[in-house]
């Protein structure tokens, strides 16, 4: 029977051949005064990743445990974190969980000493983390994420919003967050909800050291992999939705702020992601995805769908749009760019008019544009109160506007192209 080690660092594995010596030499060089077992899940690889695992068990016998699969895991469970949570419970005997993936790698040999010694010394605190290295597998490019910027403990608002975060190859954490159940685990991804999980029992603390490398686009990567399997993508973020759902509800709407700004944030950003598919194929993918989630996620889709509609559909006019069109103002279209043609475009489709477009005052655009004048914002022949405003721009611009709009005292004024998910959620 081996001596119980202080520390577990657990590494899940799969076809990562050219990568995995870097991974298992970053924990062997690991300078500590305390014992650590190092446990490698290999997930059934194809390639030479399981002949490279077993010279590594093989010359040290007493500190590597390699748990391979004959048929992978992660393929066959349609939330995966549940399957690899309780593997982690019966396989890991440490106090202390180090996680890093195979295809990510330590470069500090005090990394675990640091944080290990740290946790000792504040017993509140549930897990650590640092900054780390970015490394572009694709262009070589290497920086510094820079997740926080100074020393600090975290918050549960800066993780869901991505400014007080960190990768998981830098997570070390106490075994008993290992006792997350319900809906948790109910995740395509786990490190998010695991981090979340930690900060509803105790703090989380990070260092602002670089002691570690992630592979960015690394080949089999999940990174890698999402930019080709649009299903998954999808289904990962529609997950992610209705996991903050449940958070939201779970720690009684303190984060409510942060998940609203995330949820719009990417919602906002799906309809360009997805840009390649035809509307016929993203109605197809949404349908297929939505009758393989929880009941939960179905809103989302139905709003998401709306979103791809209005940038993508000639033919479509939302109610939002019907419903402004039929006040007695004089309508115009701000932008004579890419969304508002398009947005005159479903007008003129759906047989409905408008006076004609507005710009700011340093666009250089044409006089006449889809057969309507073209006016400056401070140059329009009407008085403000007799007109309503649809703005037509991108994200970045169509904040601005709406605000000098407002100050100027319109309020007749939407912004179709902004989605919006304030309504999904009791905050």
């Amino acid at each position: 029977m081996r001596d119980k080690p202080k520390v577990s660092i657990w590494c899940p594995v799969y076809n990562q051949e050219k990568y995995i010596q870097n991974a298992i030499e970053g924990f062997l060089m690991q300078k500590v005064d305390f014992s650590y077992e190092i446990v490698i899940h290999d997930d059934a690889s194809t390639d030479d990743t399981v002949a490279i695992l077993k010279e590594y068990e093989k010359k040290y016998p007493q500190l590597i445990r390699i748990l391979y699969e004959s048929e992978n895991q992660y393929s066959k469970h349609k939330y995966p974190c549940f399957y690899s949570v309780t593997m982690m419970r019966k396989e890991l005997r440490g106090d202390y969980v180090a996680m890093c993936e195979g295809d990510d790698y330590w470069t500090d040999p005090d990394k675990l000493q640091i944080q290990v010694d740290y946790m000792e010394k504040h017993p509140e605190c549930v897990m650590t983390g640092h900054d780390a290295e970015m490394l572009n597998c694709k262009t070589g490019e290497r920086k510094r994420l820079k997740l926080c910027q100074s020393e600090r403990d975290v918050s549960a608002s800066g993780v869901i919003c991505g400014n007080e975060d960190m990768v998981t190859g830098s997570i070390v954490y106490r075994r008993e967050i290992l006792d997350m159940d319900g809906f948790f685990l109910d995740v395509c991804v786990g490190d998010f909800p695991l981090k979340l999980y930690s900060l509803t029992k105790g703090k989380v603390h990070y260092f602002d050291r670089m002691m570690s490398v992630y592979r960015y686009l690394s080949q089999g990567s999940w990174s890698s992999n999402q930019l080709v399997d649009t299903q998954s993508y999808m289904i990962r973020w529609m997950n992610e939705f209705v996991f903050l759902e449940r958070y939201n509800k779970y720690t009684d709407g303190k984060c409510s702020i942060a998940i609203r700004k995330l949820l719009n944030e990417k919602m906002n950003q799906l309809p360009y992601e997805f840009s390649q598919l035809s509307m016929g194929q993203f109605q197809h993918l949404c349908e297929k995805c939505d009758r393989d989630m929880d009941y939960e996620a179905h809103k989302y889709y139905e709003v998401l769908l709306h979103a791809f509609r209005q940038y993508h559909d000639e033919a479509y006019l939302s109610d939002e749009v019907m419903g402004f069109l039929q006040s007695s103002k004089k309508i115009f279209i701000w932008g004579a760019g890419t969304y508002g043609k398009l947005l005159a475009e479903q007008l003129k489709n759906n047989s409905m008019e408008f006076e004609g477009f507005i710009v700011s005052e340093d666009q250089d655009n044409p006089e006449i544009c889809k057969g309507k004048i073209v006016w400056k914002w401070n140059n329009l022949p009407f008085e403000k109160t007799e007109i309503g405003i649809m703005v037509a721009v991108n994200l970045s611009a169509g904040i601005q506007i709406c605000e000098t709009i407002y100050k100027n005292g319109i309020k007749d004024y939407i912004y179709p192209f902004r989605v919006s998910c304030d309504g999904l959620i009791n905050y």
